[in-house]
């Protein structure tokens, strides 16, 4: 269902896929088992920082409005990030998964989507040690209990 000519990187001895959800596959994707434990963890995550409503953030992702990526092991789905355009930035609005250190390549494929969506910040909302592993994002506040982590692009 995934164009194998998708970006790959490699992730410990695999190489990975990381990649945009196509619109038309984002239901069976979201609703798939392989996807529920990493599901769940965002819904938690969100219930726990606070940052937005489960149900919107839901909404938005099945209705197209925020974007769905995944990272791919074969069939087998390591991490899911959302992200949303607002004003003149690109918004991680939840993430959950496996090996996050390992799947960062992808932030790299969600930054460059962010400029060709003619934006200029990277804006990440997340746990507060996110901070030392992205050491080229400043933090520039909280919202909820999450730290709002940004970057200009």
């Amino acid at each position: 269902k995934f164009d194998i000519d998708q970006p790959h990187f490699l992730l410990g001895c695999t190489w990975m896929i990381g990649t945009p959800v196509p619109l038309p596959l984002v239901r069976d994707i979201w609703f798939s088992r392989g996807l529920n434990p990493h599901r769940e963890s965002i819904r938690r995550a969100i219930i726990e920082f606070g940052v937005s409503d489960w149900d919107d953030i839901e909404r938005d992702i099945l209705s197209g409005r925020d974007r769905l990526w995944i990272v791919l092991d074969g069939m087998e789905v390591e991490m899911v990030v959302t992200t949303t355009l607002v004003d003149d930035a690109c918004e991680i609005v939840a993430c959950g998964g496996r090996r996050l250190n390992e799947c960062l390549p992808l932030l790299s494929m969600i930054e460059q989507y962010a400029r060709d969506s003619k934006k200029r910040i990277m804006r990440i909302f997340g746990r507060k040690g996110w901070q030392r592993v992205l050491k080229n994002y400043a933090v520039v506040g909280t919202q909820g209990k999450a730290t709002v982590l940004e970057r200009l692009l």
